[in-house]
């Protein structure tokens, strides 16, 4: 809780706002006088200026914080959603190889079974025209 109060004030756009009250102090002491400067810090309206300008600052650089924030949750549901789907394409690819193999398999087994002739050269045939409507890339 503190630390996210704290992290409100302590970053560049606020240390910036303090540098430059810092240098508008130091104009003032030495242009006006410290006389000058001192009834100054006792006005209560200066005070007020300065705690709006320190807020405005800090909502400004929270909702910029809050929005970068956002863009990175944004990346990371894109990432695993990306993750997601090319684990499922890898699947895919690897049920599809598995399968070809085991069908390979299964030719090469009625091959090996065929009688040699025709009837081998008609089984070739027919894995051939398989094969190829497998491979068509219209289905």
């Amino acid at each position: 809780m503190i630390w996210s109060i704290l992290s409100l004030f302590i970053n560049i756009p606020m240390l910036l706002v303090i540098l430059g009250i810092a240098a508008i102090a130091a104009i003032i002491y030495f242009t006006l006088g410290p006389v000058r400067l001192i009834a100054l810090a006792l006005d209560w309206r200066i005070w007020i200026a300065v705690a709006a300008v320190v807020v405005l600052v800090a909502l400004y650089n929270s909702s910029k914080t809050i929005e970068a924030q956002q863009q990175e949750i944004a990346t990371a549901v894109v990432v695993e959603q990306a993750s997601t789907d090319t684990a499922t394409v890898v699947t895919r690819v690897i049920r599809k190889k598995q399968t070809r193999q085991v069908q390979a398999a299964q030719e090469q087994a009625v091959i090996d079974a065929a009688p040699v002739g025709e009837e081998l050269d008609d089984l070739m045939d027919e894995i051939a025209r398989e094969q190829a409507a497998d491979s068509d890339p219209s289905n």
